[in-house]
């Protein structure tokens, strides 16, 4: 999405689901296997080069941003998915150990 002028930073939480830290929280709270959330921010989309923030918030207590490297490849390139940690110890609790979710790989890779 787009912000204004050069505001290339996540805008905090206005509300539930309300600014762009407020939608991620709601996200993750509807959807438990994420782990990560790529929330990139363009700027300069008037008539000035635009500018691409590649964030990323990582689930946690506090929603922790980090930047990305931006690399642009074909579908079958793209990385492992990582799925949050919790959501998967619930699910080899209730002996689900040995299914995958759909799009997971044998091996897990790091961000």
């Amino acid at each position: 999405h787009s912000h204004p002028g050069r505001f290339g930073q996540p805008s905090a939480k206005a509300g539930a689901g309300q600014g762009d830290l407020g939608y991620v929280e709601e996200v993750f709270a509807q959807n438990e296997p994420m782990e990560y959330f790529l929330l990139p921010i363009l700027t300069g989309t008037g008539k000035q080069a635009v500018t691409i923030h590649p964030w990323v918030i990582r689930r946690g207590p506090a929603l922790r941003l980090l930047t990305a490297d931006v690399l642009i490849c074909s579908a079958e390139e793209f990385p492992v998915r990582i799925f949050n940690p919790g959501w998967r110890r619930e699910r080899e609790d209730e002996g689900l150990s040995g299914s995958k979710p759909e799009g997971e790989a044998q091996s897990q890779s790091s961000l």
